[in-house]
């Protein structure tokens, strides 16, 4: 099970509470998880991938990071462009990097874009 150690609310200013896109970040085992919740969209793409970045930074050498995309309702094209940004940030750093969780709109958008072809999913059912 996965222990949160801190929510972060993501958009700088988001219009309402529904908009919101927050990162809880938490352990299992030997990964380290960030969890999202809400909607990626243009407004807050750029911040989630600092966000995540930071977070994959502070993860020790070989520490295996899941990114927990299961609570995310929506992605835009801004949100994979940072899905793809981490994921180059892991390639990079040589940290082993899994998405889980994606379904419906989110899983949709990765296929669209074709970002499946490059993004490590670990799809239940596909």
């Amino acid at each position: 099970m996965s222990m949160p150690r801190h929510p972060h609310v993501l958009n700088s200013s988001p219009p309402s509470p529904d908009d919101d896109l927050t990162l809880q970040v938490g352990e299992r085992g030997f990964r380290t998880v960030l969890a999202l919740t809400g909607e990626i969209d243009i407004g807050n793409s750029d911040v989630l991938a600092r966000r995540l970045t930071a977070e994959i930074d502070r993860t020790g050498p070989g520490r295996e990071v899941v990114v927990d995309l299961s609570s995310v309702q929506f992605c835009a094209a801004a949100g994979i462009t940072a899905l793809l940004d981490v994921h180059r940030h892991c390639r990079d750093r040589r940290t082993p990097l899994v998405f889980t969780g994606a379904a419906g709109q989110v899983l949709q958008v990765i296929r669209l874009t074709r970002a499946d072809e490059v993004l490590p999913l670990a799809l239940i059912g596909s």
